[in-house]
């Protein structure tokens, strides 16, 4: 789940902080002494939003299959559900990547 989107004082841009599912991260949101979000304690990373892909939502039937990750460097811009980061299969809730390829376009709006 995104918790956080914005910059970040130990690095240049704009880094989408998120919650990972397993204990697979880094943090618990805080970096460096600084508090950009809370979680649990190795369930937190920060991404560049390219790092983010979209996650059809799970309705009961367990987990998916985890999803390649976009490549666009404006997903920041967009508002949308069901995203996934590529290590640690959290959904992230705020953003929409911008997707080229013919062969994977779909209308993600409801």
């Amino acid at each position: 789940m995104v918790h956080y989107v914005g910059g970040v004082e130990f690095a240049e841009g704009i880094w989408v902080g998120v919650q990972l599912d397993v204990p697979a991260g880094k943090h618990n949101g805080t970096v460096q002494g600084r508090v950009y979000f809370r979680c649990p304690d190795g369930h937190g990373v920060f991404v560049k939003p390219s790092r983010l892909s979209r996650e059809p939502p799970n309705l009961g039937k367990g987990p998916q299959p985890h999803s390649a990750p976009s490549r666009s460097s404006r997903s920041h811009e967009k508002q949308g559900r069901g995203f996934t980061h590529e290590k640690g299969r959290s959904r992230v809730e705020q953003q929409a990547p911008r997707n080229t390829s013919q062969d994977h376009r779909r209308s993600w709006n409801s």
